[in-house]
């Protein structure tokens, strides 16, 4: 469609994000270290934004190669992310692990007996427990991957995945020159300031039009 005014994100708004990313293949590579992590007796813990993380529990449940997570592990989460799974999974008919509540009490419980667990977290967070955990998975962390590829660590402790294979910074300008607008406003909200800036002022040179970085975030 197109609009007088267009109101864009600008968290995708650079070059950094023009990447293509085989996100299946990279689902399948962490459930293989999470599956190799629990059958040593560890726990790990997986960092992902919401819709990401579904994607993960999602492949975690239906394993890889004949390979599955056994049923006795649980898999624990912040209670807004149960709800949120759990309601896809009767939406859907989507095959989720019911999740249990990630309370202090449950993971304390579970560190002093020993069991391996798999506990998710909201993206880009520090949690009190993971370093308890012998891997920790930082999903949708794009940035790293024109460097590092779609699947790296630099510790061998933290693992950072690049799942989301939308929202490029060339398809970005592609859907404004579809548009056509006469003015476009970045939401900087959500993004850094030099980020929203940036993609406002690659808009007005590319199509000669007014961009105004909004909201900056800081």
């Amino acid at each position: 469609r197109k609009a007088d005014v267009l109101v864009l994100a600008a968290e995708h708004g650079t070059e950094t994000y023009d990447y293509d990313t085989d996100k299946p293949s990279i689902l399948r590579t962490i459930f293989r270290d999470v599956y190799s992590e629990i059958t040593k007796g560890e726990a790990v813990e997986i960092h992902a934004h919401s819709g990401s993380m579904q994607d993960i529990i999602e492949q975690l449940e239906k394993g890889v190669e004949g390979k599955f997570i056994p049923k006795a592990v649980p898999f624990l989460a912040d209670q807004k992310d149960v709800d949120l799974t759990e309601a896809l999974a009767n939406t859907y008919g989507v095959p989720f692990r019911k999740l249990e509540e990630a309370t202090d009490n449950r993971l304390n419980e579970l560190f002093e007996e020993k069991k391996p667990y798999v506990r998710f977290a909201p993206a880009a967070t520090k949690t009190e427990q993971q370093d308890r955990a012998s891997k920790v998975i930082q999903a949708d962390a794009n940035p790293g991957f024109r460097n590092h590829g779609p699947y790296f660590s630099t510790d061998n402790h933290t693992w950072f995945a690049c799942l989301s294979p939308h929202s490029s910074f060339s398809n970005i300008l592609k859907y404004v020159g579809e548009v056509e607008p006469k003015l476009v406003l970045v939401d900087g909200t959500r993004a850094a300031k030099d980020t929203a800036i940036s993609l406002a002022r690659s808009i007005t040179e590319k199509f000669q039009i007014p961009a105004i970085p909004k909201y900056c975030s800081y």
